[in-house]
């Protein structure tokens, strides 16, 4: 990879030209800070503003110095949000007399409704692009994620056009600007199963709501009554998952807190992704209270369980369930971060339900429900799934 964290043929080099000095003065730094979907924003709305003033010097500003950073992205860009950056750029080159048709063909590629910016009379008002080439019939191998210009893709694209190419991996995210060019032939590589762990995504945070039990007998006693309780829940909790190479995942979580009285929730499974689902087997181990006369009794709990989750960019979700003759669970969470960063606050929302069926003795028989629900609040990692 050149200097210029930009992949270029012979024929490419003049598009680059304009960035030389600030990308060879981005190599020298010993740290690349974070690119963020904020800062990219930021830059997208400087472009603009630049070509509102007709201010052609400002609009290579704002792109010399996101040239400067395409290795230091922290995210994956929205395919509109790179459209509409390469637009404004082709309706600079074109004032400028650069080659502008690579950019333009390649946001209308990526969004064909995208505002062109300009009036109706101006040349690339209704410039219409070649087709695009035909991608080069090689499938990405299974477990390498490789987006181009904001998009998954599952076929290697072929070597033509203006894109932001990027790549997912165990160390974090990779990213270059491809003009012409293949994308690196090592991005291909499958990575060896157990090689290395990648931390995948998780969360950290506290949960706060209600929580409430209801309990049936079938012989009460002064002991064991019917009865149930309703109250305040808060507790902390820890999510996640590991990644072993590509193909498969260890799908992990703790939680405990008062709910009303202290509860301990452990689980533990095996994750093979399928698309954006990540569906898991596993066992869920935990404690809950019996609510009796003089106070409550600790019992322990495990079950197999079934679940499946999904993270889509900032937005994540699971569902699981688990069953024994002794206990039935039913849990859905979601969560919201706040930014694709590798760190980022999230806020989400849970929901709990369990059924107990225990006996005490030969012949009493409890039945007790215990439900909590809630918000959660912490810190998330892992970025984009």
């Amino acid at each position: 990879m050149n200097n210029l964290d930009c992949v270029m043929g012979p024929t490419a080099r003049l598009l680059c030209a304009s960035f030389a000095l600030a990308s060879v003065a981005s190599a020298q730094e010993s740290v690349c800070a974070p690119l963020t979907e904020d800062d990219f924003l930021d830059s997208i709305a400087a472009a603009h503003q630049a070509l509102l003033d007709e201010d052609v010097d400002a609009h290579e500003r704002v792109m010399t110095g996101l040239q400067a950073r395409v290795s230091c992205f922290a995210f994956i860009p929205k395919p509109e949000q790179w459209a509409n950056l390469l637009v404004g750029a082709s309706i600079v080159d074109h004032a400028t007399g650069q080659p502008w048709e690579a950019k333009l063909a390649t946001a209308l590629a990526i969004h064909p409704r995208v505002n062109r910016m300009v009036g109706s009379r101006h040349p690339l008002a209704k410039w219409e692009p070649p087709p695009a080439p035909a991608t080069t019939g090689q499938e990405a191998p299974e477990g390498v994620r490789i987006y181009f210009d904001g998009e998954l893709v599952t076929e290697v694209p072929a070597a033509s056009g203006y894109h932001l190419a990027q790549r997912r991996t165990g160390d974090g995210l990779v990213s270059v600007l491809l003009i012409d060019e293949p994308i690196p032939a090592d991005w291909l590589v499958v990575p060896e199963l157990g090689v290395a762990v990648d931390l995948g995504w998780g969360f950290a945070g506290v949960a706060a709501g209600g929580a409430g039990t209801s309990l049936s007998v079938d012989s009460p006693g002064t002991y064991l009554t019917d009865g149930g309780t309703i109250g305040a829940a808060i507790g902390l909790d820890v999510h996640g998952l590991l990644r072993f190479g590509e193909g498969f995942g260890l799908r992990y979580g703790v939680s405990a807190g008062v709910a009303p009285a202290f509860g301990f929730d452990a689980l533990l499974g095996a994750s093979k992704p399928i698309g954006p689902l990540d569906p898991w087997v596993g066992v869920v181990l935990g404690t809950d209270s019996i609510n009796h006369t003089d106070g409550a009794s600790s019992v322990f709990l495990a079950a197999p369980a079934l679940g499946v989750g999904m993270k889509s960019g900032q937005i994540g979700t699971n569902v699981r369930v688990a069953a024994a003759p002794w206990v039935i669970q039913a849990q859905a969470a979601g969560s919201y971060a706040f930014s694709e960063g590798p760190v980022a606050p999230f806020l989400g929302a849970t929901i709990d339900f369990r059924q107990l069926m225990l006996s005490q003795g030969d012949e009493r028989k409890l039945s007790q429900g215990h439900w909590t629900a809630g918000l959660r609040v912490g810190l998330a990692w892992g970025g984009a799934q």
